[in-house]
């Protein structure tokens, strides 16, 4: 699927915007609209002094109002006697009414996919909408975290379709997904995990029955081997057993 992702935050607003926008005041407006989106899920953590709470707080906030989009794509079968276009890449296309679209093949059937939500890959979605695939959810996470003064940057599967984040935490880096703790999909229920907030490669591979985030492409030169937060330290924290937030 499409992916975007950037290690700066600031060429990530004006360039989300910008692609969104058709006119320098719309433009304009957007990166104001997620200024503002970033500091209100910032603010509901100022009574709390510790940099990891705020960003638990912030990270929980924006998982319980965010929904991830499961409509996103639509896979759609091929009509009879389309040609399957390869290209020099080996990606298969098909083409229709002169739009190219992606397609795979499953149980002899071929499908072709089309987008119903392009928002949601990206973060404009999610401040406009509340509503992202990871991609929306993994760029929020990232500017949130260099708002409070993090050291951040995204991890990405191709064998998973995913992207996520990692931060640095006392001269460590620690995996944070917060798309996989946004623990209701499709709808607008407010739980949320912690389960994959701060935690090493090796907890990450283990989540879940047949391991959440098992995939061998995402290994990366973070070597994200410290366990310190893997016991869900922040579970148990003032802030969030006290609903103080």
């Amino acid at each position: 699927g499409t992916r975007y992702y950037t290690n700066d935050p600031t060429y990530a607003a004006i360039a989300v915007v910008s692609y969104y926008t058709s006119s320098l005041e719309e433009s304009n407006g957007a990166r104001a609209l997620l200024q503002s989106e970033i500091d209100r899920y910032i603010g509901y953590a100022d009574t709390c002094p510790d940099p990891l709470g705020k960003l638990l707080i912030a990270h929980d906030k924006l998982a319980a109002e965010c929904v991830y989009d499961d409509s996103v794509v639509e896979n759609i079968a091929v009509p009879d006697g389309t040609t399957i276009y390869q290209d020099s890449k080996g990606n298969t296309y098909v083409e229709l009414n002169g739009v190219k679209y992606p397609c795979f093949q499953k149980n002899n059937v071929w499908y072709y996919q089309v987008i119903n939500h392009p928002n949601s890959y990206h973060l404009y979605g999610l401040i406009t909408d509340k509503t992202a695939v990871c991609q929306g959810y993994a760029q929020m996470t990232y500017m949130l975290a260099k708002k409070l003064g993090f050291e951040v940057n995204y991890i990405s599967s191709d064998n998973l379709n995913h992207i996520w984040n990692c931060i640095k935490v006392g001269g460590k880096w620690y995996h944070i997904d917060t798309t996989w703790d946004d623990t209701w999909f499709g709808t607008n229920r407010a739980e949320v995990s912690h389960d994959f907030f701060l935690k090493s490669d090796a907890d990450f591979k283990k989540q879940g029955v047949s391991g959440s985030h098992y995939a061998t492409d995402w290994e990366t030169y973070l070597c994200i081997t410290v366990e310190r937060f893997d016991v869900s330290f922040y579970s148990t924290s003032t802030y969030w057993s006290s609903g103080s937030y």
